[in-house]
């Protein structure tokens, strides 16, 4: 992958996570702002992580397909950490929140973990078959 088109990537994906923040804001504080969750707290959390997030899990892919193993060893740890911080939030702060709801929550990290990941495993698959012309190795 030339360094323009990554770059590109990188931005795309950059957009996507923060309007995606925001919209995540808005659910967060529905739930859990009766529970002690401030709504524009959880948001400049989920916005700062957002930032980091996006440019590691883009540098993760990339360092996978240049088979750069220390780098993607590192981009996992830390497209992990800032994936968490907003969730890492919410327990910090909420109070007396019914166990339904923190089913709820750890339910929908749960999710959204299993999402990121297949996300993360499908650019990967994508980006090898543009890198090798369309093919990719069959398993």
């Amino acid at each position: 992958m030339n360094e323009s088109r990554a770059k590109r990537a990188s931005q795309i994906w950059l957009v996507l996570v923060l309007l995606w923040a925001m919209a995540r804001a808005v659910f967060v504080n529905k739930l859990f702002g009766s529970h002690g969750v401030n709504g524009l707290i959880y948001l400049a959390v989920d916005l700062a992580s957002s930032v980091p997030y996006a440019i590691y899990s883009a540098r993760l892919v990339i360092t996978f397909i240049n088979h750069d193993f220390k780098n993607v060893y590192k981009n996992i740890l830390l497209t992990s950490l800032f994936f968490y911080i907003p969730d890492v939030y919410i327990l910090i702060a909420a109070r007396r929140v019914p166990s339904g709801l923190y089913l709820i929550l750890f339910l929908t990290i749960a999710l959204f973990s299993a999402f990121a990941i297949a996300t993360i495993a499908r650019d990967i698959r994508n980006k090898r078959r543009t890198a090798h012309g369309g093919a990719e190795n069959s398993r």
